[in-house]
């Protein structure tokens, strides 16, 4: 490793295979650590999946019947069917005892797509004769269900945050489509509406590659955390409180003190 890295600050501009290569010998040299790290990484999430199945099977799980039983969800996106389908099951299951190591029956229709990501699937929810676990699913499902609720895919009745989007909509949106369209400053075509954020995106994305290059960043850069690339912000300067910024003021310009209490009431 102290090879590769006087290799590459010798010569950062260089490719890898002419560089990092002729130092390591051989490829398989590179793959070996990979493949730690790779390992090092999958035991750390299976260990975080330990905790969370062991605090929430233990703890929270006896909260979500009657949260569920107190929320009337609705959905008017059929992208987030399975979703809702999945918490139609729960429910069917939450009032029965559960057992560690307990599945759902094989009969069952469980929702995985949309519902499961692939990496806690072959992890934690389905075993090798692939059965699935109500635990790890559970949890799956009400990770699911976060994310639709903040997108308001799934919406909440008789909330205010989280109600219905189309309540959102002035009440003559549908016969004044072009007028709304028009005071939004936005086109009414999908295409262009996504080709022009894609443009601005991209166009960003340039500009910060090249802040990146040129170091003008202003102390942002991109790090590994956990063997994943991350963009880390410098942190900001905490600011002086407002009696703070009087006191300074007042002394800068000879206040006394009563003069700096008055202000501080007017304002």
């Amino acid at each position: 490793m102290l090879r590769v890295a006087e290799a590459a600050l010798s010569e950062p501009s260089g490719t890898v295979r002419r560089v990092i290569s002729p130092v390591v010998g051989e490829e398989k040299t590179l793959k070996a650590p990979a493949a730690e790290a790779a390992a090092n990484e999958a035991r750390y999430q299976a260990r975080v999946r330990t905790v969370l199945r062991s605090s929430y099977s233990a703890h929270w799980r006896r909260m979500l019947s009657p949260l569920l039983g107190a929320l009337e969800l609705k959905c008017n996106n059929t992208a987030y069917r399975p979703v809702m389908d999945a918490i139609d099951l729960l429910q069917h299951y939450l009032d029965q005892p559960l057992k560690e190591g307990a599945f759902f029956d094989l009969a069952e229709s469980v929702p995985l797509a949309g519902v499961v990501p692939e990496h806690w699937r072959a992890a934690a929810v389905v075993d090798e004769r692939g059965r699935i676990e109500c635990v790890p699913y559970e949890l799956c499902v009400l990770v699911a269900l976060r994310d639709a609720v903040r997108r308001r895919e799934i919406w909440v009745v008789g909330a205010n945050r989280w109600r219905n989007p189309e309540d959102d909509l002035p009440a003559d949106f549908e016969g004044n489509r072009d007028v709304h369209y028009a005071a939004l400053g936005q086109p009414q075509d999908a295409g262009e509406f996504i080709a022009t954020l894609q443009g601005k995106l991209r166009t960003s994305l340039d500009r910060f590659e090249q802040a990146l290059a040129e170091g003008t960043t202003g102390g942002v850069t991109i790090v590994k955390k956990r063997g994943e690339p991350c963009i880390r912000v410098s942190p900001r300067t905490s600011r002086r409180s407002p009696r703070a910024w009087w006191r300074s003021r007042a002394r800068s310009s000879g206040a006394g003190a009563p003069s700096l209490n008055l202000r501080l009431r007017e304002g």
